[in-house]
């Protein structure tokens, strides 16, 4: 494969009425979609928190972490490899709505707020929900924690078998198909979840809460 990298594919899904539109900026900041309201940098709103692993966590060079309680709006971040090449897999704590990132660089990593929030949602997009589906967004604004559902990580864990066995049918990471991937992975059911798929928990969430 040489060290050429997997380009992220271009093609987003056409995004819902009223939708944020998820490209990424160059202050990476996004709308919250079930307040309709602006996320700033001033702290005002409450950012994003990537709890990683602790294999994440030395690929970053121990960066300095936030002792935070768990919540369903976390993130899970986690590094792992495939034929040779460190892949990073991101999580919503609640939903296990995903993002699956291949042939990353540690140094792209840093910081990682930057990487993984445009990735968020841009994949969102592409399922057609708007940015700030699943809370806040704001790369300058976030937080790196340590895990703290085991839960989480058992079914990140099952996520990274299927990413492993795409690419090996794919014949390696080069061939493989991004969004046939992440088509597949939104719609992937658990126990964990009562066997309901990402798309559907986070069209749940967008609803109009009944009086």
């Amino acid at each position: 494969m040489g060290g050429s990298e997997v380009r992220w594919p271009a093609r987003l899904g056409h995004l819902s009425r009223g939708a944020v539109a998820a490209h990424a900026t160059s202050s990476c900041l996004f709308w919250d979609a079930r307040s309709d309201r602006g996320v700033s940098a001033s702290g005002s709103v409450v950012s994003v928190l990537l709890r990683c692993t602790t294999r994440l966590l030395e690929l970053l060079g121990d960066p300095i972490t936030e002792e935070r309680p768990a919540s369903p709006e976390d993130w899970y971040a986690n590094v792992f490899w495939v034929r040779r090449r460190k892949c990073l897999l991101v999580t919503h704590a609640e939903t296990l709505f995903c993002v699956f990132a291949p042939a990353v660089r540690a140094a792209s990593l840093r910081p990682l707020g930057a990487f993984v929030v445009p990735l968020i949602a841009r994949q969102l997009a592409a399922e057609g929900f708007p940015a700030g589906a699943l809370g806040p967004l704001d790369c300058e604004q976030a937080i790196i924690a340590k895990t703290a559902d085991r839960q989480v990580l058992g079914c990140m864990n099952d996520i990274a078998r299927v990413c492993q066995h795409a690419a090996a049918d794919a014949s390696g990471l080069a061939r493989l198909d991004l969004t046939a991937l992440h088509y597949r992975l939104q719609r992937n059911i658990t126990s964990a979840r009562d066997y309901l798929p990402a798309v559907d928990l986070i069209a749940n969430r967008l609803q109009p809460t009944r009086r």
